[in-house]
């Protein structure tokens, strides 16, 4: 990311702390914003935050589904709509909503985290199509295994129960898994291509980032779902029913 603001000259950079799923956070935010482009507002919005509850969904709590909705989707709306009126005022701007490849396909102990990329790419689709009247772009993002700290700060979320009957098959899960991660790319790789995105006049509606999330959503155009649940089931060690 460092090597990438280099490259762009006369930038400001002006940090904001915010909690996205908080109201007066997010209030505070914009109303910084703002402040310091002079009720302009923003030409380009990145909705980056977002984190895992992972876990089987017969445990995962109410409150803990809850949240991960108010972070992964509700936050990242009720961020973006008070930018909206600007950008439609001055017919242009685009929307960047950073996804994932598991808004495509749902996979085992990632049901509550593919469920709000779902929603995400849900609201995109409809809010690309309520702005394009306004010549305002809405982009999807969608990640594969990314080099950062994703994956610890989801078992900090949700840590492993050994005495959860489904404790051998996320076990056997993330073992099969192994190989997706040896095409993990650095975040820069993420960083370039929102950047190219928000560069073009004519952006692609998505955008995937590195090969096991192209060849995902490739297959889940091709390929029936009987047949992505025998591959899934095969990295779970499970030949189901």
């Amino acid at each position: 990311m460092e090597e990438i603001m280099r490259g762009l000259t006369g930038l400001t950079v002006v940090p904001l702390v915010m909690d996205v799923a908080d109201e007066a956070s997010r209030r505070d935010a914009v109303s910084a914003i703002l402040k310091a482009t002079a009720g302009h507002g923003l030409d380009l919005l990145v909705n980056n935050a977002g984190y895992g509850q992972m876990g089987p969904l017969e445990e995962v709590a109410p409150a803990q589904l809850r949240r991960q909705f108010e972070v992964n989707v509700v936050g990242v709306l009720a961020f973006t709509q008070p930018f909206l009126p600007g950008m439609r005022e001055r017919r242009g701007g685009a929307i960047v909503n950073v996804s994932s490849v598991a808004g495509r396909v749902a996979a085992p102990f990632g049901g509550a985290y593919a469920a709000s990329k779902f929603a995400l790419e849900a609201i995109s689709d409809a809010l690309r199509l309520e702005l394009s009247p306004f010549g305002v772009h809405v982009i999807l993002i969608e990640p594969g295994p990314i080099r950062t700290g994703f994956r610890d700060a989801a078992r900090a979320v949700t840590p492993r129960d050994p005495a959860s009957p489904y404790a051998d098959l996320v076990r056997r899960f993330e073992h099969g898994r192994k190989g997706w991660y040896l095409f993990e790319l650095p975040p820069e790789s993420v960083a370039r291509t929102i950047l190219r995105a928000a560069r073009s006049k004519h952006p692609r509606t998505r955008y995937t980032v590195t090969l096991p999330a192209l060849l995902t959503a490739l297959a889940r155009r091709l390929v029936p779902d009987r047949v992505t649940d025998w591959a899934l089931r095969r990295a779970m060690g499970s030949r189901g029913r």
